[in-house]
């Protein structure tokens, strides 16, 4: 009885076979490896307690090389979950090997299919950069270390250093921001019947939509736009106004003799200084009586 052949045999004649199948047919593409997961959050960029709700999401990855573009339709797709109120976004960048045995194997791209080669010896630094909404988005961190840029490298990826999990957490500067993603942020579901326009869950007397211009909390009766104090300084020269103001937003004071006017400005726009802005103006003499508001520069 003849022994059965050896391992080694089996996989020389696969092999064998393989480079005389590839003559005739395509060859086939690489062995997919354990690659590259980045997942993380996105939050505004100038006020970072805000979370961003994630709409849309596209990653460039490079090599130096050649660029893989992944998004929400891309293969493999970055995917956009929800969890405890809040948007994540989960990438998963592909490798593969390319070489079995004597064989080469096809890049996975000339299926439609984002992936890399996992190289053995002198790895390339990979160069990743979101888009988040439409906008660029900003590094924040990188497993919690602090990070920056618009683009974050991932060095030391080979063979030996297959499969790997980093979170990065974003923050974008929206061109515009809309008042369906405030108010997706302040209440979780903007179709809430809290969340509408005209509603005052907070009831300190500023619509939603009042609340969203100024950039205020409308869960947060404290949060909202109005005087604090005026006060007449010693010598009865000069008077001081402070009111609830938020950073990054412009106001203008403006006085008037009587509540119902008129009205006029006194003084350029002051910018907003958070949580509280004070200014000093001259006291109103001669006139008896001095009324004075904040307005929001739009």
């Amino acid at each position: 009885m003849n022994a059965s052949p050896s391992v080694p045999r089996v996989l020389a004649l696969a092999l064998a076979q393989l480079t005389a199948f590839t003559t005739f047919a395509a060859i086939p593409p690489g062995v997919p490896e354990p690659g590259l997961v980045v997942w993380g959050s996105v939050v505004h960029r100038t006020n970072t307690s805000q979370a961003i709700p994630i709409q849309s999401a596209h990653w460039s990855v490079s090599d130096g090389t050649r660029t893989a573009s992944f998004s929400t339709t891309s293969r493999p797709a970055v995917r956009i979950v929800q969890a405890q109120g809040q948007s994540f976004y989960i990438l998963e960048v592909p490798f593969d090997s390319r070489r079995l045995g004597a064989v080469e194997l096809s890049d996975p791209a000339q299926s439609g299919r984002n992936s890399f080669d996992l190289r053995a010896a002198s790895p390339p630094t990979y160069t990743l950069a979101p888009t988040i909404n439409g906008v660029p988005a900003t590094v924040r961190s990188v497993n919690g270390a602090p990070a920056s840029g618009e683009a974050f490298p991932v060095a030391g990826f080979n063979a030996a250093q297959r499969g790997r999990t980093l979170r990065v957490d974003l923050a974008i500067l929206p061109p515009a921001d809309s008042y369906e993603l405030w108010a997706a942020a302040h209440f979780g579901d903007p179709t809430l019947p809290e969340a509408a326009r005209d509603a005052d869950p907070d009831g300190d007397g500023m619509t939603n939509e009042a609340e969203f211009a100024a950039g205020t909390d409308p869960r947060s009766a404290s949060s909202v736009l109005r005087l604090l104090s005026v006060s007449v300084l010693p010598g009865g020269s000069q008077t001081a106004l402070a009111w609830n103001a938020v950073q990054g937003r412009s106001y203008t004071l403006q006085g008037a003799p009587n509540p119902g006017g008129p009205w006029t400005d006194l003084g350029s726009p002051v910018p907003g200084s958070a949580p509280t802005t004070e200014v000093t103006l001259p006291a109103s003499n001669p006139e008896p009586h001095r009324f004075y508001r904040v307005r929001l520069v739009p």
